[in-house]
């Protein structure tokens, strides 16, 4: 997958400020009866993996050292709307690390 046309650094930046805040929004307002927080965190989420590339490794690492929460992203990822899919695609863990983390159980 290649990388976009170079956009002004400015709508980079404000597509991080925007993720952060909501993805902070979300974590505050996950307790509430209502469930909008976790998709506010969710699409927060998204917003930081498309434009970050330290969030991206970050997410990378985590679903290769549990092999469960990647387990549980690729079953519901062909369910998930395209804009949240995406960014989940670009934090694929190559697959000889799959197979290292399932025979170190």
């Amino acid at each position: 997958m290649h990388e976009p046309a170079q956009r002004p650094q400015f709508w980079r930046y404000g597509k991080l400020a925007v993720g952060w805040l909501m993805l902070a929004g979300g974590a505050v307002t996950a307790p509430l009866p209502l469930p909008i927080g976790q998709a506010v965190a969710v699409v927060g989420g998204c917003l930081v993996l498309s434009e970050s590339r330290w969030a991206r490794r970050l997410v990378k690492r985590a679903r290769v050292r549990y092999p469960g929460a990647d387990r549980y992203i690729a079953r519901h990822k062909p369910r998930l709307p395209a804009f949240v899919r995406r960014p989940l695609d670009r934090t694929e863990p190559p697959a000889r690390f799959r197979h290292a983390a399932r025979a170190a159980k």
